[in-house]
């Protein structure tokens, strides 16, 4: 979409505060505006860019109404998540996986507690699918232990299906998995995981879209939340008890 419209892309990293990479490039006229992690969005670094053109990949934990952002509704798709398994007659649900205190894991954990009012069981990962299965296992040996999962990512899924099949847990009658992002694997699992799906080609497309706005002084600061959808597989299709 950037080369369409004659615009060129620089991929650079490092620029945490003031004096770093944004800064150079902007500063030597490199580059018309700016894509940013929501992690670089401070006050020090906000002053600096002042007018020039940019937006955030992602809902900043700071400056949120004076900032141009755009981002999945990470806490609408962890609610659809847990009314899907509340549908599908599972009772104890879990979240699991991720940095639950930082950015879009933050907000999915919030999402899943709005809808899970009550009876919660929020078990935190290092992200990786190894630690998953871990915490998952230790989970699961428990005498009621949780019969659902909402799953951060899909490594947090494929360390779950790990467990289960260890525990000889049928998965999805005895424990059913929902996890976000339709990663081209979670259709090739076993059996396929039901998804939230986070759009990033959209999403990535209305940031370019939005900035170029910006670009052209056409738009000032908006927030753009995009929708999540659930895809349903064979992970959470339950018989009848």
């Amino acid at each position: 979409m950037a080369q369409a419209r004659g615009y060129q892309v620089i991929i650079a990293n490092g620029a945490q505060s003031k004096g770093g990479n944004i800064e150079t490039l902007m500063k030597e006229h490199k580059v018309d505006g700016l894509i940013l992690p929501p992690t670089t969005v401070k006050p020090a670094l906000m002053e600096a860019i002042g007018d020039f053109p940019y937006v955030v990949l992602g809902t900043p934990d700071t400056l949120r109404g004076d900032t141009s952002w755009v981002d999945n509704n990470n806490e609408q798709g962890a609610e659809m998540a847990v009314r899907h398994l509340q549908e599908m007659a599972y009772s104890n649900i879990a979240y699991l996986g991720g940095y639950q205190k930082r950015g879009f894991t933050k907000r999915r954990v919030k999402g899943y507690q709005r809808a899970n009012a009550g009876r919660e069981t929020i078990l935190a990962t290092d992200g990786t699918s190894e630690n998953a299965y871990a915490v998952a296992m230790e989970a699961l040996k428990q005498r009621e232990h949780p019969d659902a999962f909402v799953c951060n990512d899909n490594l947090a899924a494929f360390g779950l299906l790990k467990a289960c099949k260890q525990l000889k847990l049928d998965v999805p009658n005895d424990v059913g998995i929902v996890a976000f992002d339709n990663y081209p694997l979670a259709e090739y699992t076993d059996p396929q995981l039901t998804i939230i799906d986070i759009d990033t080609a959209m999403l990535g497309e209305q940031t370019a879209q939005l900035l170029f706005r910006r670009i052209e002084n056409k738009a000032g600061n908006q927030q753009i939340m995009l929708s999540t959808t659930l895809v349903k597989r064979a992970s959470t299709e339950r018989k009848a008890r």
